[in-house]
């Protein structure tokens, strides 16, 4: 299967640009994926026949798939023709055989996105796209040229074997991701050879005196307007200033205006069915080529793609100064915007984002409690969900707007109830999540549905998990009965499942349920003694060991993470028994758990970033390890403050799950004579939280040997043995 996406319509002139083509060639095209060049076959002999099919191609890929590059970050001035040169270098690199080529548009980024979120989280089209992300080194190499791309917590690091990836920012600081994380080339000034032949081919005449006249988009842009001689503007932003003046007086201000500003104040671009819709409201003459006359005039500055159109930076930063800065004006095109998508059934999801912008807070509320907002948004863009819940009022306000949404009946009333009982206990609103969850526990019953139960009873339990890890405490009988009923009922129902259908979306339901009864059997194990708490020990480990087998030799997902942070609690409490009852490694046992915490925090990290909630819990868990076992402040402090930056950017410090850990914070940090921080801690004060964790690793990160930690234990309790085995022999 080929992975390729549309390539994006982005104007441009390529000229003096041929070793930096190579370069990025050599990048992409090295190492494994050089196989493609030799076996591409000279003549027409059978033996390069053979070398040069694809089954044959990518056999020998699999033997030299052995290595993994950073992501390669593509840098350089405004204009220099970043985004035109990997447009070229998309060209050049299908047409190697083997190499899937995937040229950025918003689509292509956000299918990413959530394919590295986990197989847990792929719809069934994406499964089928799993083994080329995957494996793509195994299966001819998988090419990302991402361009105008912000955030880049998604991308692996380093990237999979057999996987180029080449990042254009959208910002003239790059990336916020990791630096270790990137390899840096710098796209140059043109040449003089190279300039003057553009300036020749482009119909100007200005010399090389100016370093923008070696700027390829200044040099376009200069063109377009009607003195080929200058002068010219120097900067950049003010020769745009200049063409969209242009554009105005041959399309007309309004047109210009009216369509960049729709633009600029959209989330993610907009299609250009949209357009002409929008410019038709506000437009009396419009005729439906208003915004293609736009375009045409602009073309340098405007990319095309399955996603939509999208304005580059520059021009959008010429936008909001042009028209704007008043703001008046961009709160009234957010309101625009906004009841524009309100009428749109299939885009009604972007509506909140926009009334977010402007701080209305009662339409936002109402906005992304619309069963059609809502449920899209809680499938694709849960954390957009949940910030947007934060600002209509907090969690509570959604609680109440959302019980009053939930249907009894209907034909999607099963499906409603799962979506808002699973949204309503990642919020932390427990009780509501259970009354729901328990009601369509009853539908699932009565409708004979054995998917819905088992999706329902996970929930229940992840519910009951979630509920009690907020309070510390697993005393409650009543409660673990629950939680292990639920999870052994969702245990049963897709063991089953899987004896007649055994695609990967009932491999992962059953893992789900499966960790929660895993978590569930160490949380009893807490509570009980001897045999019986060895016995709920015993079964949490061959539950985590048997989502591993499931998913062995499958790229990172969260449904492996979280499996093994609970399999490191499971060894942590057996270890801390051991440590009661002197049973002798116990170390052993506790350092097999902080490397589990490590090694899930790991492929956590790599199938969802670092904000999510297992990350909360593998830290914290490691901060009570070195804290309470090993007496390692300094490392219990590092461990902590991750732990609640992460909760307070997941959930916010108001998230009953997150205040737990803000408090347990606190409270370490009153022992250590820090109590002056404590406030800013409670209100979730990130900068200050940032800044504590950069004093701590000020000359670098923290470590400890766990291995040796561990050895300590036979010299602490060498002389013991050897007093007792005395005692024995006399």
């Amino acid at each position: 299967m080929d992975l390729c996406a549309d390539s994006p319509a982005c104007s441009g002139s390529l000229l003096g640009r041929d070793a930096e083509l190579r370069h990025l060639l050599s990048y992409i095209v090295s190492e494994e994926n050089s196989i493609n060049i030799v076996t591409k076959g000279r003549d027409g002999g059978i033996s390069n026949f053979v070398f040069s099919l694809p089954s044959f191609v990518r056999s020998v890929q699999s033997f030299l798939a052995d290595k993994r590059l950073p992501v390669l970050r593509l840098e350089g001035d405004r204009g220099a023709g970043k985004s035109v040169l990997l447009s070229a270098l998309a060209a050049r690199a299908a047409e190697f055989p083997g190499l899937r080529v995937l040229l950025h548009s918003s689509a292509a980024i956000a299918l990413l996105r959530r394919l590295h979120d986990g197989i847990d989280e792929a719809t069934d089209d994406e499964l089928r796209l799993m083994p080329v992300v995957s494996q793509a080194g195994r299966q001819g190499g998988l090419v990302l040229l991402l361009d105008e791309v912000v955030g880049t917590s998604w991308l692996p690091f380093p990237l999979p074997y057999g996987v180029r990836c080449v990042m254009v920012c959208s910002t003239d600081k790059g990336s916020t991701g990791s630096p270790d994380a990137f390899r840096s080339f710098c796209l140059p000034v043109l040449a003089d050879s190279a300039a003057s032949q553009l300036q020749q081919r482009l119909g100007l005449d200005i010399g090389l005196a100016s370093p923008a006249a070696r700027n390829p988009l200044w040099l376009e842009l200069a063109a377009t307007l009607p003195r080929q001689t200058g002068p010219f503007p120097e900067d950049l932003s003010d020769l745009v200033k200049e063409v969209l003046i242009l554009a105005e007086t041959k399309v007309g201000e309004l047109a210009v205006r009216e369509s960049l500003c729709a633009l600029a104040c959209s989330r993610a671009g907009l299609q250009v069915a949209e357009i002409d819709a929008l410019l038709a409201t506000h437009i009396p003459d419009h005729n439906g080529q208003t915004w293609s006359l736009v375009a045409a005039h602009l073309a340098t500055l405007i990319c095309t793609d399955s996603a939509g159109v999208h304005l580059k930076t520059i021009l959008i930063r010429a936008v909001d100064q042009r028209y704007l800065q008043a703001a008046d004006l961009r709160s009234l095109w957010h309101s625009r915007l906004a009841d524009f998508f309100l009428s749109q059934a299939e885009r009604c999801s972007e509506a909140p984002y926009h009334f977010a912008a402007i701080g209305d807070k009662s339409r936002l509320l109402s906005a992304i409690t619309d069963w059609r907002a809502f449920s899209t948004l809680e499938r694709e863009r849960v954390s957009d969900l949940v910030e947007h819940c934060r600002s209509a009022g907090g969690y509570n306000l959604v609680r109440d707007a959302l019980l009053r949404l939930e249907q009894p009946s209907g034909p999607d009333g099963l499906e409603r109830r799962i979506t808002i009982g699973r949204f309503l206990s990642q919020v932390g609103e427990f009780s509501a999540a259970k009354e729901i969850l328990l009601a369509a526990k009853r539908d699932a019953l009565v409708s004979e549905d054995k998917v819905g139960l088992g999706r329902v009873c996970t929930l229940i339990a992840e519910n009951e998990v979630r509920y009690w890890d907020s309070l510390r405490n697993w005393s409650s009988v009543a409660a673990l009965a629950d939680l292990l009923d639920a999870a052994s009922t969702a245990v049963g129902v897709f063991r089953t499942l899987r004896l007649s259908d055994d695609r990967v979306w009932a491999r992962v339901e059953y893992a789900k349920a499966l960790t929660r009864w895993a978590n569930g059997c160490f949380k009893a194990a807490c509570v009980c003694e001897g045999e019986e708490a060895d016995k709920f020990l015993h079964d949490a480990d061959e539950a985590v060991e048997s989502v591993e087998k499931l998913f062995q030799g499958s790229p990172p997902s969260r449904v492996v993470g979280r499996a093994l942070l609970v399999g490191g609690v499971a060894k942590l409490v057996r270890g801390h028994s051991e440590k009661r009852a002197g049973v002798r490694p116990f170390r052993d046992t506790l350092v097999e758990a902080a490397e589990m915490f490590l090694r899930a925090e790991r492929i956590l990290v790599l199938a969802v970033g670092e904000v999510n909630e297992g990350s909360i819990y593998t830290h914290a868990n490691l901060a009570e390890f070195f804290l309470n076992d090993v007496g390692n402040v300094a490392c219990a402090l590092v461990c902590n403050l991750k732990s609640c930056l992460v909760g307070i950017r997941l959930w916010g410090p108001r998230h009953p799950n997150v205040a737990r850990k803000l408090s347990e914070f606190c409270s370490l940090l009153r022992q250590l004579g820090l109590a002056n921080f404590t406030d800013l801690v409670l209100e979730g004060d990130v900068d200050m939280l940032d800044e504590m964790l950069r004093v701590f690793n000020r000359n670098r990160p923290l470590e400890f040997d766990l291995q040796l930690w561990a050895e300590e234990e036979s010299e602490i309790t060498a002389p013991a043995q050897l007093w007792e085995a005395e005692d024995n022999d006399n």
